[in-house]
């Protein structure tokens, strides 16, 4: 794929979360993906991994939603950095336990990153990275 398109694809999976249209961010998703999750050492894998993953978000945070700071693609990857925002209002699970809900407003900035290797390229697993 070309460097747009994976931009594109990117993109689009954000622009589905923000909707909670997770089916449709997790049909870019093959059965072969994994996510890796550094700072909590969870990795998820496939479509439903992948759903996994966002529902965890969405149900710690149901106002939960990213705004794309920018992305750099390429025929065989994509990075994109983002900013999140929510509401703490609901657990938030972790492989220590539920951390349960405080009210708090969350932001995370621009440190909050993602690494997507694109389907049938030997870039890496998809990463989110972001400080503990």
């Amino acid at each position: 794929m070309s460097a747009r398109d994976n931009e594109a694809i990117v993109r689009e999976t954000h622009e589905a979360f923000n909707a909670r249209d997770l089916d449709r961010a997790a049909a870019y998703a093959v059965e072969v993906a994994e996510w890796l999750t550094v700072a909590t050492e969870e990795t998820f894998r496939g479509p439903e991994g992948y759903k996994r993953y966002m529902q965890n978000w969405t149900t710690a945070f149901s106002d939960a939603s990213t705004e794309v700071t920018a992305v750099h693609a390429g025929e065989n990857f994509a990075i994109v950095e983002f900013i999140g925002r929510g509401t703490h209002d609901g657990p938030l699970r972790s492989p220590g336990g539920d951390i349960p809900a405080t009210a708090a407003p969350w932001r995370h900035g621009s440190a909050r990153c993602s690494t997507c290797g694109m389907a049938g390229s030997p870039a890496p697993a998809p990463t989110s990275i972001w400080p503990a």
